[in-house]
């Protein structure tokens, strides 16, 4: 069986939200690197936009816009299995979960559903 890559396992997150009727909180945040075919000039100029309007390294791929009675939301960064989080990816997650949110790294669908499940039975 092919291993399921990181859109594979965001994909299933997502049709999951719909299956719980959570899908109209669940925000994907689209800060994987693009690669543009265009000249590097035009490169620089797209990435000092996306920086001018907020763009931040590391921010995790999905949000679950719900409060618990413990956080105040519901950060995942979605990994293949064998690959890590970056540096940036680290950080992010650490200070979300310091400002009280729950902030997870998720490597399979399964456990994206364990994660959700416990943290929706304490709404």
């Amino acid at each position: 069986m092919k291993a399921q890559s990181e859109a594979d396992i965001q994909k299933a997150i997502v049709q999951y939200s719909k299956l719980i009727h959570v899908d109209q909180y669940l925000i994907y945040i689209p800060n994987e690197q693009i690669v543009f075919s265009t000249s590097s000039n035009k490169k620089w100029g797209w990435w000092k936009k996306l920086k001018s309007m907020g763009y931040k390294k590391g921010v995790c791929d999905l949000f679950l816009a719900i409060p618990n009675l413990e956080y105040h939301g519901l950060w995942m960064e979605i990994k293949k299995p064998g690959n890590f989080a970056s540096k940036e990816q680290m950080h992010f997650l650490k200070n979300m979960d310091n400002m009280g949110y729950l902030a997870k790294i998720v490597y399979d669908i399964e456990t994206a559903v364990k994660i959700i499940s416990s943290y929706l039975s304490n709404v």
